[in-house]
């Protein structure tokens, strides 16, 4: 049996998708709507500032709501988040030096992000990555996902990525597009949603990252 030390980064951040479809309102009505609209958000995103979560997508918004223009405001929360998750995993990695890493949405994003920056170079599944889909829709700062992913093309034989056909949430098709970009492994679930409860609970997990600890150590050798 092979007992390995396999570290999983989280879902850490908290993100909405708030989308407001207003048409045919009068000018005066529609300035009233979005400023009422605005108190509220930034009432409720002073109730968040002092939560626990650092790296937060709600805790970063609020600062960067300050700093950056109103079209950058997305991209600036969602750049200072990612930078704090980053510093966050640094950390943990160090302290923990694990065999391997997983992470899954939000945190498989983080590990694609690791590698590519440096602060991580073994073996590494990301199941279903957000990465990607949070760069297109935030928009692009300092992280954009053309420059990552010609960086991850050098970790391609330490990353395997796995996600749910039926996935709703993160698009199938943002792991295909990496897989063949970098020609890393990509498993795809099949049935398998968002979350592959059922799919990765049952020992699959477990399996694949055994599969991907030997792969990395055989390419190493």
């Amino acid at each position: 049996m092979v007992q390995l030390d396999w570290f999983v980064l989280t879902s850490l951040a908290q993100s909405a998708h708030v989308v407001l479809v207003i048409e045919y309102l009068a000018p005066v009505l529609r300035c009233c709507f979005f400023f009422c609209c605005f108190l509220l958000v930034c009432s409720l995103l002073r109730g968040h500032v002092d939560s626990d979560k650092e790296n937060s997508l709600t805790r970063s918004f609020f600062p960067t709501f300050w700093q950056t223009s109103p079209w950058q405001w997305g991209a600036a929360a969602a750049e200072d988040s990612l930078t704090r998750c980053l510093e966050i995993q640094r950390a943990a990695i160090a302290d923990f030096n694990p065999d391997v890493v997983v992470g899954s949405s939000w945190g498989g994003g983080i590990a694609l992000l690791a590698l590519a920056e440096g602060l991580w170079s073994g073996p590494t599944v990301a199941i279903a990555p957000a990465l990607h889909r949070v760069l297109r829709d935030a928009g692009e700062l300092k992280y954009k996902w053309a420059e990552v992913e010609q960086r991850l093309a050098a970790s391609a034989h330490c990353l395997t990525l796995v996600h749910g056909v039926a996935d709703n949430t993160i698009p199938i098709a943002d792991s295909e597009t990496l897989a063949a970009a970098i020609h890393c492994e990509l498993v795809r679930v099949d049935g398998g949603d968002h979350w592959l409860n059922d799919a990765l609970l049952n020992g699959r997990l477990r399996e694949l990252v055994v599969q991907r600890h030997e792969a990395y150590e055989a390419s190493t050798m």
